[in-house]
């Protein structure tokens, strides 16, 4: 009995036997209008879920956020603000079964609030806001970023099927390879 070896069936295996990472649990695309922003979440946990919004006129990064709660059932998404006077402060999202909520009170050991990450569509990438969501203006195809605790910036999301289809490939001649047929031979 001989055993070959496939470089893809091997490959897949791994990744079947591999833990689960937290990543970008679900999409959503909720409003209308001609205009279309995203809005990603990401938990402390590493769960992040990611919203495409349409509207249309102009939008602040918390219309945005209201567009989102106006759509989806109280029991899906959870927006709660304060005002302390000088605009609202975004203090508690949940999506689904991921609820957090912070107001910054154990700052500076712990950073439990809501970071607010912005990127104008432009190629420039995420940048942590210098402005309220109440005051910054979306554009189309700009990106609004929230993420709990960590100071860092939103989780890159990438493409499923081509990531997966690279990952399975591995770099190898395996999804390029093509049977030879030997030369023919002549009398």
């Amino acid at each position: 009995m001989s055993v070959s070896f496939h470089p893809v069936a091997a490959i897949a295996a791994c990744l079947v036997a591999a833990p689960s990472l937290a990543g970008i649990v679900d999409t959503y695309s909720v409003g209308t209008g001609q205009f279309h922003s995203s809005v990603q979440i990401d938990f402390s946990t590493g769960d992040g879920y990611l919203f495409d919004v349409a509207w249309s006129g102009s939008a602040t990064g918390m219309d945005l956020l209201q567009i989102i709660d106006d759509a989806m059932d109280a029991s899906a998404f959870q927006l709660v603000t304060d005002d302390f006077g000088w605009g609202a402060f975004v203090s508690g999202l949940g999506v689904g079964d991921s609820y957090e909520y912070g107001t910054g009170d154990f700052w500076p050991d712990v950073e439990n609030y809501w970071h607010y990450w912005i990127d104008d569509g432009t190629g420039a990438g995420w940048e942590s806001s210098w402005s309220g969501a109440s005051d910054r203006m979306a554009l189309d195809g700009s990106h609004d970023g929230w993420v709990f605790i960590l100071p860092d910036a939103p989780q890159s999301v990438p493409a499923p099927a081509a990531g997966a289809i690279a990952l399975l490939c591995g770099g190898s001649e395996a999804c390029s390879r093509r049977r030879r047929r030997p030369p023919a031979l002549t009398p």
